[in-house]
Protein backbone atom coordinates (compact mmCIF):
# COMPACT_ATOMS: atom_id res chain seq x y z
CA UNK A 1 0.00 0.00 0.00
CA UNK A 2 1.73 3.57 -0.76
CA UNK A 3 1.84 6.61 1.25
CA UNK A 4 -1.15 7.61 -0.48
CA UNK A 5 -3.44 5.27 0.43
CA UNK A 6 -2.03 5.48 4.30
CA UNK A 7 -4.08 9.05 4.77
CA UNK A 8 -7.65 9.24 5.73
CA UNK A 9 -10.19 9.95 2.73
CA UNK A 10 -11.97 12.83 3.54
CA UNK A 11 -15.14 13.06 5.12
CA UNK A 12 -18.31 12.76 2.93
CA UNK A 13 -20.56 15.70 3.08
CA UNK A 14 -21.86 16.43 6.55
CA UNK A 15 -25.63 14.25 7.25
CA UNK A 16 -28.79 15.72 8.92
CA UNK A 17 -27.97 15.36 12.42
CA UNK A 18 -31.87 15.42 13.83
CA UNK A 19 -33.29 11.96 15.60
CA UNK A 20 -34.88 10.40 12.45
CA UNK A 21 -35.03 7.56 14.42
CA UNK A 22 -39.01 7.46 16.07
CA UNK A 23 -40.57 3.93 16.80
CA UNK A 24 -37.08 2.11 17.14
CA UNK A 25 -35.96 1.16 20.54
CA UNK A 26 -33.10 2.68 22.70
CA UNK A 27 -30.08 0.82 20.92
CA UNK A 28 -31.45 0.60 17.61
CA UNK A 29 -31.84 4.84 17.74
CA UNK A 30 -28.28 4.72 19.22
CA UNK A 31 -27.17 2.41 16.31
CA UNK A 32 -29.00 4.27 14.10
CA UNK A 33 -27.61 7.60 14.82
CA UNK A 34 -23.97 6.43 14.47
CA UNK A 35 -24.63 4.86 11.02
CA UNK A 36 -25.14 8.81 10.09
CA UNK A 37 -22.54 10.02 11.96
CA UNK A 38 -19.73 8.17 12.28
CA UNK A 39 -19.28 8.12 8.41
CA UNK A 40 -20.12 11.32 7.75
CA UNK A 41 -17.44 12.72 10.64
CA UNK A 42 -14.67 10.21 9.34
CA UNK A 43 -15.13 8.22 12.52
CA UNK A 44 -14.70 11.52 14.68
CA UNK A 45 -18.38 12.05 16.00
CA UNK A 46 -18.62 12.47 19.60
CA UNK A 47 -20.55 9.96 21.79
CA UNK A 48 -22.42 13.32 22.97
CA UNK A 49 -23.16 14.28 19.35
CA UNK A 50 -24.28 10.80 18.70
CA UNK A 51 -26.42 10.46 22.05
CA UNK A 52 -27.98 13.67 20.82
CA UNK A 53 -28.65 12.89 17.11
CA UNK A 54 -30.09 9.33 19.03
CA UNK A 55 -32.67 11.63 20.80
CA UNK A 56 -31.35 10.29 24.30
CA UNK A 57 -29.17 11.02 27.13
CA UNK A 58 -25.46 9.99 27.96
CA UNK A 59 -27.05 7.13 30.40
CA UNK A 60 -28.91 5.89 28.23
CA UNK A 61 -26.01 5.67 25.84
CA UNK A 62 -24.40 4.13 28.43
CA UNK A 63 -26.55 1.52 29.63
CA UNK A 64 -26.54 0.17 26.13
CA UNK A 65 -22.44 0.59 25.03
CA UNK A 66 -19.38 0.81 27.21
CA UNK A 67 -17.83 3.02 25.24
CA UNK A 68 -17.13 3.93 20.93
CA UNK A 69 -15.70 0.70 19.87
CA UNK A 70 -18.40 -1.31 20.90
CA UNK A 71 -20.40 1.02 19.29
CA UNK A 72 -18.88 0.98 15.97
CA UNK A 73 -18.89 -2.56 16.28
CA UNK A 74 -22.31 -2.78 16.31
CA UNK A 75 -22.73 -0.34 13.64
CA UNK A 76 -20.11 -2.38 11.58
CA UNK A 77 -22.09 -5.37 12.65
CA UNK A 78 -25.57 -4.38 11.63
CA UNK A 79 -24.74 -3.56 8.05
CA UNK A 80 -22.40 -6.71 7.49
CA UNK A 81 -25.36 -8.68 8.41
CA UNK A 82 -28.13 -6.31 6.14
CA UNK A 83 -26.06 -6.74 3.60
CA UNK A 84 -25.58 -10.62 3.52
CA UNK A 85 -29.21 -10.27 3.82
CA UNK A 86 -29.84 -8.31 0.84
CA UNK A 87 -27.36 -10.73 -1.36
CA UNK A 88 -28.74 -14.04 0.29
CA UNK A 89 -32.57 -12.66 -1.24
CA UNK A 90 -30.90 -12.29 -4.52
CA UNK A 91 -29.51 -15.94 -4.68
CA UNK A 92 -32.63 -17.62 -3.48
CA UNK A 93 -34.41 -15.68 -6.57
CA UNK A 94 -31.97 -17.48 -9.22
CA UNK A 95 -33.27 -20.93 -7.38
CA UNK A 96 -32.78 -23.61 -9.75
CA UNK A 97 -31.35 -21.33 -12.40
CA UNK A 98 -28.36 -20.34 -10.27
CA UNK A 99 -24.53 -20.94 -11.45
CA UNK A 100 -21.43 -19.43 -10.45
CA UNK A 101 -21.21 -16.98 -13.24
CA UNK A 102 -25.14 -15.96 -12.71
CA UNK A 103 -24.97 -16.11 -8.79
CA UNK A 104 -21.66 -13.77 -8.72
CA UNK A 105 -23.29 -11.51 -11.31
CA UNK A 106 -26.29 -10.80 -8.64
CA UNK A 107 -23.82 -10.72 -5.98
CA UNK A 108 -21.75 -7.94 -7.58
CA UNK A 109 -24.65 -5.98 -8.96
CA UNK A 110 -26.14 -5.92 -5.56
CA UNK A 111 -23.01 -5.00 -4.05
CA UNK A 112 -22.19 -2.31 -6.58
CA UNK A 113 -25.67 -0.82 -5.62
CA UNK A 114 -25.45 -0.69 -2.59
CA UNK A 115 -22.28 1.13 -2.59
CA UNK A 116 -23.32 3.83 -4.78
CA UNK A 117 -26.14 4.23 -2.71
CA UNK A 118 -24.37 5.65 0.39
CA UNK A 119 -20.75 5.66 -0.61
CA UNK A 120 -20.06 6.98 3.15
CA UNK A 121 -21.35 4.32 4.90
CA UNK A 122 -19.85 1.67 3.14
CA UNK A 123 -17.09 3.19 2.48
CA UNK A 124 -16.67 3.61 6.55
CA UNK A 125 -17.52 -0.12 6.93
CA UNK A 126 -14.91 -1.37 4.43
CA UNK A 127 -11.85 0.58 6.07
CA UNK A 128 -13.16 0.06 9.51
CA UNK A 129 -13.94 -3.45 9.04
CA UNK A 130 -10.66 -5.46 10.62
CA UNK A 131 -11.28 -3.15 13.88
CA UNK A 132 -14.90 -4.18 13.93
CA UNK A 133 -14.86 -7.86 12.47
CA UNK A 134 -13.56 -9.46 15.56
CA UNK A 135 -16.66 -7.82 17.58
CA UNK A 136 -19.08 -10.10 15.37
CA UNK A 137 -20.36 -13.11 16.31
CA UNK A 138 -19.59 -16.39 14.94
CA UNK A 139 -23.02 -17.24 13.78
CA UNK A 140 -23.62 -14.05 11.96
CA UNK A 141 -24.05 -13.48 8.39
CA UNK A 142 -21.92 -11.60 6.22
CA UNK A 143 -20.90 -11.18 2.33
CA UNK A 144 -17.89 -13.05 2.63
CA UNK A 145 -20.13 -16.30 3.73
CA UNK A 146 -22.64 -15.89 1.00
CA UNK A 147 -19.67 -16.14 -1.52
CA UNK A 148 -18.43 -19.13 0.41
CA UNK A 149 -21.81 -20.74 0.17
CA UNK A 150 -22.58 -19.88 -3.57
CA UNK A 151 -18.99 -21.58 -4.57
CA UNK A 152 -19.44 -24.47 -1.90
CA UNK A 153 -22.93 -25.05 -3.73
CA UNK A 154 -21.59 -24.63 -7.25
CA UNK A 155 -18.67 -26.94 -6.03
CA UNK A 156 -21.08 -29.64 -5.04
CA UNK A 157 -22.96 -29.51 -8.11
CA UNK A 158 -19.94 -30.26 -10.34
CA UNK A 159 -19.61 -26.53 -11.64
CA UNK A 160 -15.92 -25.93 -10.10
CA UNK A 161 -13.41 -29.24 -9.50
CA UNK A 162 -13.25 -30.43 -5.80
CA UNK A 163 -9.34 -29.91 -4.53
CA UNK A 164 -7.44 -29.53 -8.08
CA UNK A 165 -4.50 -28.19 -6.03
CA UNK A 166 -4.64 -30.55 -2.78
CA UNK A 167 -5.52 -28.21 -0.44
CA UNK A 168 -8.09 -29.61 1.01
CA UNK A 169 -12.04 -28.60 -0.16
CA UNK A 170 -13.05 -26.46 2.41
CA UNK A 171 -9.72 -24.44 2.24
CA UNK A 172 -10.00 -24.94 -1.59
CA UNK A 173 -13.41 -22.65 -0.99
CA UNK A 174 -11.74 -20.42 1.12
CA UNK A 175 -9.36 -19.42 -1.00
CA UNK A 176 -11.64 -19.16 -4.38
CA UNK A 177 -14.27 -17.36 -1.71
CA UNK A 178 -11.22 -14.51 -1.05
CA UNK A 179 -10.05 -14.04 -4.86
CA UNK A 180 -13.60 -13.40 -5.65
CA UNK A 181 -14.14 -11.00 -2.60
CA UNK A 182 -10.80 -9.25 -3.62
CA UNK A 183 -11.86 -8.68 -6.98
CA UNK A 184 -15.40 -7.06 -6.10
CA UNK A 185 -14.36 -4.83 -2.59
CA UNK A 186 -10.89 -3.33 -3.63
CA UNK A 187 -12.78 -1.32 -6.54
CA UNK A 188 -15.17 0.10 -3.45
CA UNK A 189 -11.97 0.60 -1.80
CA UNK A 190 -9.99 2.83 -4.53
CA UNK A 191 -13.51 4.74 -5.01
CA UNK A 192 -13.50 5.47 -1.15
CA UNK A 193 -10.02 6.52 -1.58
CA UNK A 194 -10.83 8.51 -4.55
CA UNK A 195 -8.23 7.09 -6.74
CA UNK A 196 -11.20 5.46 -8.94
CA UNK A 197 -13.60 7.69 -10.55
CA UNK A 198 -15.88 4.91 -12.00
CA UNK A 199 -19.38 4.44 -10.71
CA UNK A 200 -19.23 0.83 -9.93
CA UNK A 201 -22.38 0.07 -11.10
CA UNK A 202 -21.49 0.37 -14.82
CA UNK A 203 -18.33 -1.87 -14.23
CA UNK A 204 -20.76 -4.35 -12.14
CA UNK A 205 -20.49 -7.17 -15.00
CA UNK A 206 -17.32 -6.66 -15.57
CA UNK A 207 -16.37 -7.48 -12.16
CA UNK A 208 -18.77 -10.12 -11.82
CA UNK A 209 -16.44 -11.96 -15.09
CA UNK A 210 -13.30 -11.02 -13.50
CA UNK A 211 -14.23 -12.62 -10.18
CA UNK A 212 -15.38 -15.45 -11.57
CA UNK A 213 -12.48 -15.88 -13.95
CA UNK A 214 -10.68 -15.69 -10.47
CA UNK A 215 -12.65 -18.79 -8.82
CA UNK A 216 -12.06 -20.54 -12.02
CA UNK A 217 -8.72 -20.03 -11.68
CA UNK A 218 -7.99 -21.87 -8.53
Amino acid sequence: MTEKHKTTPAPAPPLPTGPATIGLDTKARIVAAASRLLPASGGAASLRDIAKAAGVSLGAYARHFTGRDELAGAVFCEHCSRVAAALDERLLGLDAAETLERGIRVIAERSCALFESDRALFGWLLLTQHEHIRLAPPTMATPAKTVYGLIDRCTARGELPLDPHGFGTAQTTALRTAAAMGVLLQPAVLRTYGDLAIDLNTAAAHLAAAACAAVRAI
